[in-house]
């Protein structure tokens, strides 16, 4: 089984929604090297409440800003719902946005170049 069709399969119908996923910057990105990482972070926000996820050190989610730099990896529509970030990995993280407490997983970033400008 495919990495991606196991983690939409295990996370369907929880916290997360993966079908808005960039394809480029997606389930490609991740290697057998942080595959465990990645699942192991998506099971941890699942069984967290909102609250915990708000303030789980480890996770360090939050909003990520829209700047000059950051705008081109979103568009328009996709900025206005709030784009959110949180860790898998001291490198790696995942961006999505949260309606109707569903977190739409939209792309990964496994070198920083995403966060270090928003």
């Amino acid at each position: 089984m495919s990495l991606k069709k196991y983690i939409t399969t295990r996370f369907s119908g929880g916290k997360f929604d993966f079908s808005l996923i960039d394809g480029t910057h997606g389930f490609s990105f991740i290697d057998n090297e942080n595959q465990n990482e990645f699942i192991d972070s998506f099971r941890k926000f699942e069984e967290l409440d909102w609250n915990a996820i708000a303030t789980d050190k480890g996770l360090d989610y939050k909003t990520y800003n829209k700047n000059k730099k950051s705008k081109r990896y979103f568009s328009d529509e996709l900025w206005k719902k709030g784009i959110k970030k949180f860790k898998i990995t001291q490198r790696n993280r995942c961006f999505g946005y949260v309606d109707n407490g569903i977190f739409y997983v939209l792309r990964f970033d496994l070198d920083h170049e995403l966060s270090d400008v928003g």
